[in-house]
């Protein structure tokens, strides 16, 4: 008897209350900018004024923002959310709170585009439960396509924390090679172990800064400042620094480049546009890795100058295009343990784009010419050819290179005269799904020994990519880190 009273008490008291066991169903509001799912959402039509609670989802274009509670103007995307997640393309933000607020770009009137405010939040392209990677801070402000600023920042990796800076810039630029903002570890046989930390001070469209520090255990603090100013041109364009030294291209664009593979960042970009830039930079005691002076460490304070690209052109009737890279600079140089003098420098690269020769195959040709003065009346002159010709066979490229300089003229400094002979490069690179491997020599046709070989492995985890090469000239071992989904 008690039994069944128990039990229609309970009944009685499931159908006065039918809200005690109603479950919510999601809610769904679609507007032109923006798409909203929560279980209880109001909205104001006229204003586009909402707030929605409970498993909210927002989104448009290709972005999401989930949270708890979200609240803010449909039209505008201006929003606020609580307990939030934000997912812009493979940037995940996760933060106690996480705002939006318009920027104004450069186009039509009324144009804008969102930046993401995170309030005690993280940074990462990982999506896996524990990230090979992140960023935490106590706010983050993130401008897609452009750069991330974290105040209070920590650098992790798995478990463990690498750094901690008051400010932590990533830029989001596109640009070759993607990101690496991952301290660089290393050894060679001059300095011992040392760490190389290159941090971006300011990532904006045109401008950018960067410090650039080596710590060693032989030889102390190593590095500097630099910056550069686009005046006209493309800023994701191929810089005309990477044009301008031939010694430093060790493996030419094949025929046929695959973006799916892990190390297309080696192979220089076929498409070049018209740039031309100003740049900057204070460095002291800076490594130049000669071989005859182990000990070479330069000063300069400062050197500025002007860079540029011209945009390929015809060459004649004959079908082939080429581009002209150069740069200007004044600098004032202090080479350890010798004298300070100031100089001026010219230099000038011609070079073909690519030319296809058989199948898989191609050939480019370069020219290089660089004159210096000096403050105390010398003049250093400087030129060089090379050809290059690269195979492609699937996945490898096999690349061989001859080059020659000659040189003319007196300069104070030796780090302006630093291997300047005849000499064959052959290059292997295997570029796999996973895994990448590298393989340079150098044989010098004037001492007629091999006089140099690098060899570097790359493994493409799944939001990292380390790579680890030795060079065996210098006895020098260094680890590098690109960070995956900000190319």
């Amino acid at each position: 008897m008690l039994r069944t009273a128990a039990v229609l008490l309970i009944v009685l008291a499931a159908v006065s209350q039918p809200g005690l066991w109603a479950v919510e169903a999601p809610q769904t509001i679609s507007t032109p900018n923006l798409d909203i799912t929560a279980n209880r959402i109001s909205f104001d039509l006229p204003t586009q004024e909402f707030e929605a609670e409970g498993t909210v989802r927002a989104t448009y274009d290709s972005n999401s923002l989930e949270a708890d509670k979200i609240s803010g103007n449909a039209k505008t995307r201006e929003l606020a959310a609580q307990n939030a997640v934000a997912r812009m393309r493979a940037i995940l933000l996760k933060g106690a709170e996480i705002t939006t607020r318009r920027l104004p770009i450069p186009g039509p009137p009324g144009g804008y585009a969102l930046a993401y405010v995170v309030s005690k939040g993280v940074f990462t392209t990982c999506d896996l439960e524990h990230p090979d990677y992140r960023i935490t801070a106590r706010s983050i402000t993130v401008e897609p396509g452009k750069r991330a600023v974290a105040r209070r920042a920590s650098l992790w990796l798995g478990h463990f924390k690498l750094l901690t800076l008051p400010r932590l810039v990533v830029d989001l630029t596109p640009q070759e090679g993607g990101e690496s903002f991952f301290p660089r570890p290393g050894v060679d046989d001059k300095d011992g172990p040392y760490l190389t930390i290159q941090h971006r001070l300011i990532a904006r469209e045109k401008f950018a800064a960067d410090l650039d520090i080596r710590a060693t255990t032989r030889s102390g603090i190593q590095g500097g400042v630099s910056s550069s100013l686009l005046i006209s041109g493309r800023p994701s364009a191929m810089g005309a620094r990477n044009l301008l030294d031939l010694r430093t291209r060790s493996v030419v664009l094949p025929l046929v480049d695959n973006p799916d593979l892990v190390c297309p960042d080696r192979l220089r970009p076929r498409g070049l546009s018209g740039q031309l830039s100003l740049f900057g930079g204070y460095y002291h005691r800076r490594r130049v890795f000669d071989i005859d002076a182990k000990e070479l460490l330069v000063d300069s304070s400062p050197e500025i100058g002007l860079r540029w690209i011209l945009s390929p052109f015809r060459l004649g009737k004959t079908g082939l295009s080429a581009y002209i890279a150069g740069q200007l600079s004044w600098g004032d140089f202090n080479q350890i343990g010798g004298e300070r003098h100031g100089r001026t420098d010219g230099r000038l690269t011609l070079a073909t784009m690519p030319i296809p020769f058989v199948a898989n195959t191609t050939i480019q040709p370069a020219l290089y010419g660089r004159i210096s003065k000096y403050d105390n009346g010398d003049e250093f002159q400087t030129r060089g050819a090379s050809i290059d010709v690269t195979r492609a066979f699937g996945r490898a490229y096999l690349s061989g290179r001859a080059l020659s300089f000659s040189t003319s003229g007196d300069t104070p400094f030796e780090f302006d005269d630093i291997d300047r002979f005849r000499e064959l490069q052959g290059s292997l690179l295997y570029c796999g799904r996973r895994e990448g491997l590298a393989l340079v020599l150098r044989y010098g046709l004037d001492q007629h020994n091999l006089y140099d070989w690098e060899l570097s492995y790359t493994r493409r985890l799944h939001c990292l990519e380390p790579t680890f090469t030795w060079q065996h000239r210098f006895g020098l071992f260094r680890v590098d880190v690109k960070v995956l989904g900000l190319e």
